[in-house]
């Protein structure tokens, strides 16, 4: 272990003996105490039409922390649900820039990256396989708008209002896979005032980054906003061998309007629109892990950001999203519709087991065309008297049509194609209510029941053999039903102190391998989850402390096995391992000795194992080169993949003058990339900061700002294939930045 990383952990260690006696959430956004106990008018709000506004930090008044996590405001000290509550400011001190950054701020969350797919994991919760209409247990949301394509949910922050990370099954509420949790990131709301922010960035490997945003009133009854945001990684921080040029480089740029209109003195609209372009090879390149040998026999691991693939795996994703959100007054409740539109488009290109061209076992993936579109319409209604009674019904829709066209190539002559639809229907109902029992206690009740419909149907041309997924015996539709349900429990020791308990039943919906026409679909995996906690304030909001224990049993948990040995192209096969045991605990904490000076962090323990699983794969690794068979091996007892047992984040700001000192740093202890463990993810740390000098009146910014600032080489994608492969994530980053709002 490196020196500085020896110092980190011991750092961390002293900071939470110190937080022991105190209480809080980390990076979380606070507001005015007078907004503390939420109005019954904002707690029939829908959940983005919150906006906390931050507080005069003084000895006696940190404000409150809001989040609308059981869409309502509610202060986060009142929610009996473990989460983290990210502001835009944490994002920028601490150099966090997109969805696969926020590992940075929320200990124990694993953001892997396959394809242009996100594979979050939480509390050992996530899905391995990448593709079209794969649905993550970790569900995605932007303004309250369920991201059913995986691929859609690697982006970069824009206009970020608040991002609510909540760990645990969100089946009630949210429905729609948060089996593992909830990542909802917000954005900002137009506002009365006029607002104008530009930033521009110029970073290591010749990066460019730069943002823009406005907000102005229209009228009397119609604001509007507008952002946008651009980034160029014109030098790439790696290099191929075989074709002589630099790699990694990136593209992004997207944008989005709001336009909210008061249409009545009982009914406002908000019509929301967002564009976004990445183009990124981070995933699709891949090199052979350190101590592997390729299945050429020849070609074997270079260093971490070289490879020797034969083709530009350069691979462009475009999102379309949106959103038209209706509410009505009826005095007694409010009326709330959200109706949505995303589509996705991708042409990828993937290097499967890192060999040059010349051998005929060169095995890439060109193209994989993903096309989908996805409609979804929520109505909610929303009621309540107060802290005494608050309820929520409501009812979903979800429609896609997803389509791929996946077609597998030897040394770049493609000999198989597979071009798939999958079309989903998704109907449920919902409600949830919060009762006080007796004067310090409230019992909260949810159920939800979900009815899924999904098919495959296609076409597939292997050596001429022309077959559909009908042709290999499968059952090409299925309709699965289940109930999701939360039982809470959460009573005030003191008014700053409330300790909960919560029972939560999840489901992970049934799905198709888009790939593998012989694959029948997997069957929904199940969760029972039982958690406790305490959540504290103490000393005038100085320090604080959020400490959670938490029990899972997992039933039919959907698994992927890389089976290279079976056929020309080996085999991707989903399916359902029997069941597993998930127990840990969640610590955060907040430590304001001065009023210049911030201490935040937290860490997980994590107990993630398969306690039974009998027929799993375990890819076998050959002396002359690469895993050519697979054995069936039983798992059981053995760690679940990408389950760090031990992760945690340690962060301070310090402010003197003009100046802001931040610096942050997430420790993760490794994993398993896969079942089998045969490819691990070793222990890292992850240190980033910035230095901010602010003009006089804050409208002028300048900072200095770094991430992954040990240039830890910390991988995005590994996976035991026909070769053990991995893609790297990015080395050290670091860069200046010059902001002016207005």
């Amino acid at each position: 272990m490196s020196t500085g990383r020896k110092g980190t952990l011991l750092l961390f260690a002293g900071v939470s003996m110190m937080a022991v006696s105190g209480a809080s959430v980390a990076q979380a956004q606070t507001v005015d105490a007078d907004q503390a106990q939420p109005t019954t008018q904002q707690q029939q709000q829908p959940a983005s039409e919150v906006e906390p506004r931050v507080a005069d930090q003084n000895a006696s008044n940190y404000g409150e922390i809001v989040v609308t996590a059981q869409r309502r405001a509610e202060r986060l000290l009142d929610v009996p649900i473990t989460l983290t509550a990210v502001t835009p400011e944490a994002l920028e001190s601490f150099a966090v820039t997109n969805t696969t950054d926020l590992p940075s701020l929320v200990p124990g969350l694993v953001f892997t990256q396959g394809l242009t797919n996100a594979n979050p994991y939480m509390r050992g919760i996530g899905q391995q396989l990448d593709g079209i209409n794969i649905e993550q247990p970790v569900a995605v949301y932007i303004d309250g708008v369920y991201l059913f394509q995986p691929a859609s949910a690697i982006f970069s922050f824009n206009n970020v209002s608040q991002i609510e990370v909540l760990k645990g099954p969100q089946g009630t509420l949210f429905g729609r896979n948060a089996l593992g949790g909830v990542i909802h990131v917000k954005t900002e709301e137009p506002k009365r005032d006029p607002v104008l922010k530009v930033d521009a960035s110029y970073g290591n490997y010749d990066t460019i980054t730069g943002h823009f945003y406005a907000n102005t009133p229209v009228s009397q009854d119609v604001t509007v906003n507008l952002a946008a945001y651009g980034m160029k990684r014109m030098r790439g921080y790696g290099f191929n061998v075989t074709r002589n040029k630099r790699i990694y480089q990136a593209e992004e740029y997207g944008a989005q309007g709001k336009i909210r209109w008061q249409a009545g003195d009982a009914t406002e609209i908000l019509l929301n629109a967002l564009y976004s372009h990445v183009t990124s090879d981070i995933g699709g390149t891949t090199g052979v892990v350190p101590g592997a040998l390729a299945e050429d026999g020849v070609t074997r691991f270079i260093s971490t950001y070289k490879v020797a693939d034969s083709l530009d795996t350069t691979s462009p994703t475009n999102t379309f999203l949106g959103s038209l959100r209706i509410t009505h007054d009826l005095g007694w409740a409010k009326l709330i519709s959200i109706t949505a539109y995303h589509k996705l488009w991708a042409k990828l290109t993937l290097y499967v087991n890192a060999i040059p061209f010349g051998s005929g076992k060169a095995l890439s993936i060109d193209p994989f065309h993903l096309d989908a579109h996805t409609f979804t319409q929520e109505v909610q209604l929303q009621g309540g008297n107060g802290d005494k009674f608050n309820w929520i019904f409501g009812l979903y829709y979800l429609h896609d049509v997803s389509k791929n066209r996946f077609s597998p190539a030897l040394d770049g002559t493609e000999f198989f194609s597979l071009d798939a639809t999958m079309p989903a229907d998704s109907y449920s109902a919902f409600g949830q209510a919060t009762m006080k029992v007796l004067p310090a206690t409230n019992l909260t009740l949810g159920f939800r029941y979900t009815q899924d419909r999904k098919s495959i149907s296609g076409v597939a041309n292997s050596g001429g053999f022309i077959f559909g997924p009908e042709d290999t015996g499968i059952e090409t539709k299925k309709s699965w039903g289940s109930p999701s349900w939360r039982v809470a429990l959460d009573h005030k020791l003191a008014p700053n102190v409330m300790a909960f308990v919560s029972y939560n039943r999840g489901f992970a919906s049934g799905t198709y391998n888009s790939t593998d026409f012989a694959n029948p679909a997997a069957s929904p995996e199940t969760l029972d989850a039982f958690e406790g906690g305490v959540k504290s304030e103490m000393f005038d909001r100085r320090v604080s402390l959020n400490v959670a224990g938490f029990y899972y049993i997992v039933n039919d948990l959907q698994q992927v096995s890389l089976t290279p040995g079976l056929g020309r192209t080996g085999s991707i096969a989903l399916f359902n391992a029997a069941s597993s045991r998930i127990y840990g605990t969640d610590v955060d904490f907040t430590i304001r000795p001065v009023d210049n000076f911030s201490v935040t962090g937290g860490f997980q323990l994590l107990h993630a194992k398969y306690r039974r699983f009998p027929d799993g794969a375990c890819p076998v690794p050959s002396p002359a080169g690469g895993n050519p068979t697979t054995d069936q091996c039983d798992l059981s007892g053995r760690q679940m993949n990408r389950a760090p047992k031990f992760a945690a984040t340690i962060g301070a700001q310090y402010t003197t003058g003009p100046l802001q000192f931040s610096i942050n740093n997430s420790h993760n202890s490794g994993f398993n990339w896969e079942p089998s463990a045969l490819v691990k993810q070793k222990a890292y740390d992850s240190l980033s900061g910035s230095i901010t000098w602010s003009a006089p009146g804050d409208k002028w910014q300048i900072q200095l700002y770094g991430s992954n600032l040990l240039d830890e080489k910390i991988w995005a994608y590994a996976a035991a294939a026909s070769t053990s492969v991995y893609s790297p994530g990015v080395p050290r980053l670091y860069g200046v930045r010059v902001s002016a709002k207005f």
